[in-house]
């Protein structure tokens, strides 16, 4: 189970002196793992009643923490849906499918997480044995607070093998409070509002108006795929296996980018759980 630091995390002197003392870590071991607007690991626990009881804990010392289970990332209910067009309308967003139609409302809208889609990238092979089952190993037999982490534990994120690549793009996906799926923009075959200027590149067409619906709905864009230590946490022992999307969706069958696509799901969940807790309060 993943102990995981949201975004509002901004590296004080007093916010690393407050979880030095709440778990034993030095400060330089928590700048490396912890970067500023970002969600990132700071403890992988094998017992989930120790993460949960750790994330409550650190809540209380005011954090926004949550505990989520990596294996989130290979939730095969969580699919991709591919859309092909947004309208933006006066309190809900029109999504528009190959084959149908649906109207959200913005509150249901939770997330967006955008990044770069390269088809057939797998995690590290490493991160789905070695040093993944050291950090569990070695977190199970320690409490919270622990002055010897792990090595492995706080090691630098590495890109993804590329070798399998078969196609990129420039995405982003949109997560809800009331479904499962998601709904991803491929920028290359989106049809953009006329609202958003032509003469720009996709990049910058889809950076424009996924900041327009973020502000209509007031949610976050997650943009830290290569700077989250979150990202070293996409690959998982046990594989679930892939299904085919729901009716209604495109590219049926196509292969999919595993990295992005589980930290999409796990950046997601986090921001679920970080949402429920402001509820509750």
């Amino acid at each position: 189970m993943l102990v995981l630091l949201g975004p509002r995390f901004a590296a004080t002197d007093a916010e690393l002196a407050a979880l030095a003392d709440a778990t034993g870590m030095l400060a330089y071991d928590l700048r490396t793992r912890l970067r500023p607007g970002a969600w990132g690991v700071l403890r992988s626990l094998a017992a989930d009643e120790q993460a949960v009881e750790l994330a409550e804990y650190l809540q209380t010392l005011g954090f926004e923490a949550v505990s989520v289970d990596p294996s989130v990332g290979q939730d095969a209910t969580r699919r991709v849906v591919y859309v092909k067009a947004l309208e933006l309308l006066s309190d809900a967003v029109n999504v528009r499918l190959s084959e149908r139609e649906m109207v959200i409302p913005y509150g249901a809208l939770l997330t967006i997480v955008r990044g770069e889609v390269q088809l057939g990238r797998s995690p590290w092979p490493s991160t789905l044995g070695g040093a993944s089952g050291q950090m569990r190993s070695a977190a199970a037999s320690t409490p919270f607070r622990s002055s010897n982490p792990v090595t492995a534990e706080v090691s630098v994120f590495r890109e993804p093998r590329t070798s399998g690549v078969q196609d990129v793009f420039t995405a982003a996906d949109i997560h809800f409070f009331t479904v499962n799926w998601v709904a991803r923009i491929d920028a290359r075959d989106f049809e953009f509002p006329s609202s958003i200027p032509a003469h720009r590149n996709l990049a910058e067409r889809l950076d424009h108006f996924v900041d327009l619906l973020a502000q209509r709905c007031e949610i976050r864009v997650d943009r830290s795929l290569r700077a989250s230590s979150l990202a070293s946490y996409t690959a998982d022992v046990q594989r679930v296996p892939s299904q085919s999307s729901p009716p209604g969706s495109r590219r049926q069958g196509s292969s999919s980018d595993e990295h992005f696509d589980a930290y999409s799901r796990l950046v997601a969940e986090a921001e679920r759980q970080s949402r429920l807790l402001v509820h509750k309060v």
